[in-house]
């Protein structure tokens, strides 16, 4: 994972802002950029270009 990446959480799109060594992850919504949530990096899914959505365990 790393900043600036595009993920799928809860349905929506978020781009990460900052990862924390504990597992979480503060996330800004793509629609709505003042809204910024905290996710665990396992229940986000990363967007892949031409490819399926993966979750985050899928991709270690």
């Amino acid at each position: 994972m790393e900043i600036n990446k595009e993920v799928l959480y809860k349905g929506k799109r978020f781009k990460i802002i900052h990862i924390y060594d504990s597992g979480y992850c503060e996330i800004r919504n793509v629609d709505n950029p003042f809204k910024v949530e905290l996710a665990l990096l396992t229940d986000i899914l990363t967007t892949l270009t031409g490819m399926k959505s993966l979750r985050y365990k899928e991709i270690l």
